[in-house]
């Protein structure tokens, strides 16, 4: 690419200050101060994003591999896929806020990466940043981990974020710290919670940077071990206590106090405490996100739709949270629905690991082996980090479900047995076992998981009050066809879910069907 002679071979950070300001489409971009603008939208940059725009948008169209964006904005250093999506990823989202689809960032599968324009689309009046939800990183995109962010009462909302004696710094902070966590890419937690730590230690009197710090928190549990989560759990009640402090009525930290204990076991209460969010925060797409997750770890899936669909209302842009959709109606038997929802996340998202994931999971449950193993075996949309051996295994086990045959599934199983090697792997593993005709070992399984016990000569622990522990897996597909047994009936005794139906005066969806 032939750049500007007023550029440097190479755009670091420092010789951002040397570039001058210049157009791409309706788009202001100003290196030196790290801004792009458009009417009275505007967004800063960190550095990095900043010198990656100067290489793309010098020429419009024109496609930069990575090892030329490597060139250019590293300069030339050694850089992993994580960090070069992560700057993607923001410098994608960051164009999102101020131009819609205007000027956006395209991904050429394979290939690399060139800036689109698009001089005719219509862009609505969204009111500058006030219309992006800054302390709602996990709210107005994710999942959880997955969970691993919305307007006004979304994670604190800009309205509260913007009051005249905030430290704009700590407000940018966190509202890339909102963008990191909405693009559920590997790392973006971690990197979210630093910025919101940095936000609040400059200014300690924000509110919002406190509350969104707990729950950011509470979202980095769902990865971590029970030990670690007693940690987690200190460190989110602190940051809410402080929040609360400031704001009696801040949202995330009010959030992030009533998900303190894992769903399992604790159904009862945890709806309680849900709902009354929902009910005084009604746009905050997490605690809407978070009630239907729970009311699918119940089987009510149907129930649930209406919560995962008020998120989408909310914001369109969050990739897990269309994830998410298309499980949930695979839960409720609405099988076309969950395809529609993938398909349209898919033209957005192309590569994204969630719901790359989410599609292989929705082909196999739905009786499409073959299409499941076509479809992670083709590279056109895999993810970075879904390496060649990883990807072998899966189609393997989708090829033995198709075959039927019983030299192909005992193959199978054995392969799944062998990842059996800790608790955390029971999600996957026991429908897949199910799936390959193994319904007594897929309910040992299951039963390890949620009681504890011996699976491959290996002891599973109990959870207690601090382990995580989702029941959705039972009223999947895979799962329900072996409702019939009795084993599944003393499962769903056991784990406390009958307790829980008795109780709420609830019923599983495929006890009413």
């Amino acid at each position: 690419m032939e750049m500007r002679s007023s550029i440097p071979a190479f755009v670091g950070a420092a010789d951002l200050a040397r570039v001058p300001p210049f157009n791409i489409g309706t788009v202001h971009v100003d290196p030196p101060i790290r801004t792009i603008v458009n009417g009275d939208r505007r967004v800063i940059l960190e550095p990095r994003v900043m010198q990656v725009l100067v290489a793309l948008g010098q020429e419009p169209g024109l496609v930069l591999s990575r090892d030329d964006l490597v060139a250019l904005a590293w300069v030339g250093r050694i850089v992993g896929d994580n960090a070069i999506n992560r700057v993607i990823s923001l410098l994608r989202q960051a164009l999102l806020e101020v131009a819609d689809d205007a000027v956006r960032l395209e991904t050429i599968t394979k290939v690399g990466f060139r800036i689109v324009t698009n001089e005719g689309a219509h862009l609505p009046d969204k009111g500058g940043t006030d219309a992006i939800g800054a302390a709602s990183t996990d709210r107005r995109k994710i999942v959880l981990a997955g969970g691993f962010a919305i307007g006004a009462a979304a994670l604190g909302g800009w309205t509260a974020l913007r009051r005249p004696r905030t430290d704009p710094r700590a407000v940018e902070l966190t509202r890339q710290a909102d963008l990191l966590m909405k693009s559920g890419l590997p790392g973006s937690t971690r990197q979210a919670t630093s910025n919101l730590e940095m936000a609040v230690e400059i200014d300690p009197t924000y509110a919002d940077g406190w509350g969104y710090l707990a729950l950011m928190y509470r979202h980095a549990m769902n990865g971590y071990a029970a030990g670690e989560r007693r940690n987690l759990t200190v460190m989110m009640d602190s940051a809410a206590s402080r929040a609360l402090k400031l704001d009696p009525d801040q949202a995330d930290a009010r959030l992030a106090k009533a998900l303190e204990r894992p769903f399992y076991r604790d159904w009862n209460a945890s709806e309680a405490r849900l709902r009354r969010i929902v009910r005084d925060h009604p746009d905050h797409w997490y605690a809407n996100a978070q009630l239907a997750l729970l009311l699918m770890d119940v089987g009510r899936a149907n129930e649930a739709l209406a919560f995962r669909e008020r998120v989408i209302a909310i914001d369109t842009k969050i990739p897990v949270a269309w994830s998410l959709l298309a499980l949930n109606r695979l839960q409720a038997n609405r099988l076309h629905e969950a395809d529609m929802a993938l398909e349209h996340a898919h033209a957005q998202w192309p590569n994204h690991p969630a719901l790359w994931l989410t599609r292989y999971r929705v082909l196999l449950e739905t009786g499409r082996p073959l299409e499941a193993s076509q479809f992670v075996r083709s590279r056109a949309s895999r993810p970075d980090g879904f390496g060649d051996e990883m990807v072998a295994s899966m189609a393997a086990e989708a090829d033995a479900i198709a075959d039927g045959g019983q030299r192909a599934r005992a193959s199978a199983v054995s392969q799944v047995r062998r990842r059996l090697t800790e608790a955390e792997v029971a999600g996957d593993a026991a429908p897949m076992l199910a799936m390959l005709g193994e319904p007594a070992r897929a309910l040992a399984v299951a039963a390890a998981y949620f009681l504890g016990g011996t699976v491959e000569s290996r002891q599973w622990p109990a959870p207690d009050q601090w382990t995580a522990r989702s029941t959705a897996m039972l009223f999947f597909p895979s799962f329900l066809q072996l409702a019939g047994m009795p084993q599944y009936r003393d499962l769903l005794a056991r784990s406390g879910l009958d307790d829980y139906w008795q109780r709420s005066g609830s019923q599983p969806d495929f006890r009413r069907s």
